[in-house]
Formats: structure tokens, C-alpha cells, sequence
């Protein structure tokens, strides 16, 4: 878009840097604190976004999986073995261990983190036997 030849989104830009100036006179330098609150804020919420991006949503992602493995029961039937339940409690092991993670890092007391496993135990087992029975 442009006005007369000049770019208006160049318009942005030329009065932050002309704010910069300001810091030279006494009188208007706290005009100055302007340009570098958009400077710092842009790049805040640059650096955040990518932080998400690349480590945050990941790490959500990696810890979305099903309490059961899907086909770890029907192996470890057809091949009782050590593996074969190992492989079966992998998951419900992983979720609870993040679980217990997350309380004790918001400071949560051992009694309660107790019965906060005991209620998730309780609800993914009634959860596993209603959806098994369709």
C-alpha cells in the first residue's frame, strides 16, 4: 500500500526511530521509553511463541498416549511373559510418574497427592472396563 510513493507501513518504523531521538532532550526524553517497550514486547512474545513451539507443545504431545497401550493385552495373552507385562504397565507407569511430577512441583502434601493417584487409578480402570464391554 502505498501513499504518494511511500510505503505506509514504513511510517511505524520512521516515528520510533525519530522517538529514539527524543532521548537527547531532557524535556521529552521519556518519549524514548516508548519505542523500546514495542521493541522489548515484540521480542518477548517472539522468543515465547518459539519457546512453545519448540519445547512446550512437544512435551504435551509426548505425554498424550492411552493409559493401555493399544495391542500390549492381547500380546501379553498370547505371550505371557516378563516383557509382555512390562509392556503393559509401560504407559499407566509413565502417566502416573508425570502425574506425581506435576503435584509435588506445585507443592501439593504427600496426603493428598495419595488420594489424587487413588481417584486417577480408580477412573481409568472404570473408564477401561465401560469402553472394553463395546
Amino acid at each position: 500500500m502505498t501513499f504518494h510513493g511511500w510505503r505506509l507501513a514504513l511510517i511505524v518504523p520512521l516515528a520510533m526511530g525519530l522517538l529514539m531521538f527524543t532521548q537527547l532532550m531532557k524535556k521529552y526524553a521519556w518519549l524514548s521509553r516508548w519505542p523500546m517497550a514495542v521493541v522489548i514486547g515484540s521480542f518477548s512474545g517472539l522468543a515465547l511463541l518459539g519457546n512453545a513451539q519448540g519445547d512446550l507443545l512437544p512435551q504435551i504431545k509426548a505425554n498424550l498416549i492411552p493409559f493401555i497401550k493399544p495391542g500390549s493385552w492381547t500380546a501379553f495373552w498370547a505371550d505371557p511373559g516378563l516383557f509382555t507385562f512390562l509392556d503393559v504397565l509401560w504407559n499407566p507407569v509413565l502417566i502416573i510418574g508425570v502425574i506425581s511430577n506435576i503435584l509435588n512441583l506445585m507443592n501439593v502434601q504427600s496426603y493428598y497427592q495419595q488420594i489424587v493417584m487413588g481417584v486417577l487409578i480408580i477412573g481409568a480402570v472404570t473408564l477401561d472396563r465401560l469402553f472394553s464391554r463395546k
